[in-house]
């Protein structure tokens, strides 16, 4: 094993992570989606928050990995551990997947965004959840 073999075994499972950590908060948005086609209730309301301030700690911990990602490869690739030719398929192949990961869990989360509410009096607090979602990276509720 080469000295500099962890770095490289950090970075792929640091990339492994974050897409788990992608995919784990794309299966909850679709199984809130397939559970509540609208928001009726208290209870259904409760549970759209507790998606939402997953998601959003989910979002950091994705930006904390892509960071951890960038440091790991610049190091690997500076000692050696990591090729240029293992560098650009890891550019080609990640490159896609992450950008694809991400248009179907941002398309998710804007259904979410846009699902119905059949009780208005949930607007008000409905629409300060969906603003500090779009504008902010800690819930406030």
């Amino acid at each position: 094993m080469t000295p500099h073999l962890p770095i490289t075994i950090g970075l792929y499972a640091v990339l492994i992570i974050g897409a788990g950590i992608a995919l784990w908060g794309w299966l909850q948005v679709r199984s809130f989606l397939a559970s509540y086609p609208s928001i009726d209730s208290q209870r259904d309301f409760d549970e759209f928050k507790r998606i939402v301030k997953t998601n959003m700690y989910l979002a950091l911990a994705i930006m904390a990995m892509s960071g951890i990602a960038i440091v790991l490869a610049a190091s690997a690739f500076y000692l050696g551990s990591l090729g240029w030719t293992e560098l650009q398929m890891l550019l080609f192949i990640m490159g896609p997947i992450c950008t694809f990961a991400g248009i179907a869990l941002t398309s998710a989360e804007n259904r979410m965004k846009a699902i119905t509410l059949t009780d208005d009096s949930f607007r008000t607090e409905f629409d300060h959840v969906v603003k500090r979602w779009t504008s902010s990276a800690f819930p406030d509720w």
